[in-house]
């Protein structure tokens, strides 16, 4: 790419800079605001301006200034990180705005084939509506998959669909076709009134309300319906302890800091009711766990005696082979107080848990940080009959990726790295946008979700995502108890098939654009 073309991709605009605006707005369609209807207005306008661009160069130069708002609005908090530990305080500037430029490149690139399309094919404003947005969902999706420039596990975070979160029946659609396909959905109708702008007379707008309207008619009756299914028979007397903490500082390592954190939490327990489980967040125990041995577990079950039937703790877990390999493990502490079960998180954060660079360098492999956990291994059975399926932290936000069995989602955080306050007031959204997307597997697997997070949210929901009880890091440390919700008596299509039926769906609409593009070249070129 020579200096020229640079310049004019990147030189600001009067409609560069309208789009950046937008593609910040879009942060408003989310958790904790769920302005949905601003998707109306951000949509239509950001294709209209790519559909009257003159030039391939200039349909970039806008897509580089939305998308570079997007992911600067929603992804800003990543750089929170980086003020945790003083030794990498002047990483902050540097993160804050390189992540988001290198997303909007990538995204660009997922996109490419769309400019192509629009110029050669001449496409008028219903077919490019048509082709934007399906390329838009098929970008959503491919951004899911792969980061370009840094590794192939993606980053599905934020996706169009969540936009419906705060209307419970609207987002149950996705218990059979998941958030990919509440996200095709979501990106149709929000940009659907492109074509009211353009032909700008009121029967349009009529015409188009009318075909906005019974999609939401239509999706509010299925979640009605849905949410009136029937339940699975509840487990008698299986009481779980949600063991709260709200550590707002790292710990730095230090001896005694950690240990005064972990008998604030073992007071709480020591107070509340005998239960079936208790479970710590993510975090509250940085020492490894080897040989199946950790002196911090041992001390915890020490002072907790007989509060609880079984104990979900996570460290670091060490393992010798030929070298010391180490995982993000949660583990499974039984009545007989012995490790019984452990996961390995198999969904790894870039950079903060592993570095993606160092693994394609055999010599420095060993200094990549966290390896993925085996993907199988799967399922934590607490008892006989009641087994959680183990999510840590990152690992709930990739939809479908884990067992299909299991009675409920057993989700663990640290949200400390991506939370932070100015004096009271919250700077990072990622907390409630972290849970949102937790809770959405819940109702794409039919399951209940139970989830402890230090200084996040610490929430259970029934099968359908509604929340039953919530503490934020907003709350004190204490100790929420609730009996293990029921699953749907009858598994979800979501939970048979996944994702497949939207793949397919997806290959079938590129066959039908591509057919429709042959029948339509004969008579334009």
């Amino acid at each position: 790419m020579n200096k020229e073309y640079l310049v004019k991709l990147v030189k600001p605009s009067k409609n560069s800079l309208l789009l950046f605006i937008l593609g910040l707005s879009t942060v408003f369609l989310f958790a904790p605001f769920y302005l949905f209807f601003l998707g109306f207005f951000i949509f239509p306008i950001f294709a209209l301006i790519l559909f009257r661009s003159k030039s391939i160069l200039k349909f970039y130069h806008y897509s580089l200034y939305f998308f570079f708002g997007f992911y600067f609005s929603n992804f800003y908090w990543i750089s929170f990180s980086f003020l945790t530990n003083q030794n990498y305080l002047y990483f902050f500037p540097l993160v804050f705005f390189l992540i988001p430029i290198l997303l909007a490149l990538s995204s660009l690139l997922l996109i490419t084939l769309l400019p192509y399309i629009k110029f050669k094919y001449k496409l008028n404003l219903a077919e490019f509506y048509f082709f934007f947005c399906f390329f838009y969902f098929l970008h959503e999706i491919l951004r899911s998959k792969i980061i370009l420039f840094v590794d192939l596990q993606g980053l599905p975070w934020n996706l169009i669909g969540y936009s419906f979160f705060n209307y419970p029946a609207l987002v149950q659609s996705a218990s059979i076709y998941g958030i990919y396909g509440l996200t095709l959905i979501a990106i149709y109708l929000f940009t659907l009134p492109l074509l009211i702008n353009h032909l700008k007379k009121f029967k349009y707008f009529i015409l188009a309300t009318l075909l906005i309207i019974p999609f939401f008619i239509i999706l509010t009756y299925y979640g009605n319906y849905h949410m009136s299914k029937k339940l699975a028979p509840k487990n008698a007397n299986f009481l779980i302890s949600i063991i709260h903490s709200n550590i707002d500082k790292h710990h730095g390592y230090n001896q005694n800091i950690i240990m005064d954190n972990i008998d604030k939490l073992i007071n709480n327990i020591n107070v509340s009711r005998q239960s079936n489980l208790a479970i710590f967040a993510e975090g509250i125990v940085p020492h490894v766990t080897s040989e199946d041995y950790n002196p911090i577990f041992d001390y915890i079950i020490e002072h907790t005696a007989h509060k609880y039937d079984n104990l979900i703790i996570s460290s670091p877990r060490a393992k010798l082979a030929g070298e010391y390999k180490f995982y993000n493990s949660m583990f499974l502490i039984n009545n007989q107080k012995k490790i019984s079960h452990y996961y390995d998180k198999t969904n790894l954060v870039p950079f903060g848990e592993y570095n993606p660079f160092f693994r394609s360098i055999p010599s420095l492999a060993s200094q990549s940080g966290f390896s993925e956990g085996n993907k199988t291994k799967s399922l934590l059975n607490i008892t006989n009959e009641v087994a959680a399926i183990p999510l840590i932290c990152y690992d709930g936000i990739f939809s479908g990726s884990f067992s299909q069995d299991g009675d409920f989602l057993l989700n663990i955080t640290n949200d400390i790295w991506f939370t932070k306050k100015f004096f009271s007031f919250n700077l990072s959204v990622a907390p409630w946008q972290h849970f949102d997307l937790i809770r959405m597997r819940a109702i794409e697997e039919g399951k209940p979700l139970i989830r402890v997070a230090n200084y996040g949210i610490s929430a259970a929901t029934d099968s359908f995502g509604r929340i039953l009880t919530k503490v934020t890091h907003n709350d004190s440390d204490k100790v929420v108890q609730i009996d293990l919700p029921q699953k749907l008596a009858e598994a979800s299509i979501f939970n048979q098939y996944r994702n497949l039926p939207i793949y397919l769906l997806a290959l079938a609409i590129i066959l039908i654009l591509a057919i429709y593009l042959t029948q339509t070249k004969k008579t334009r070129l």
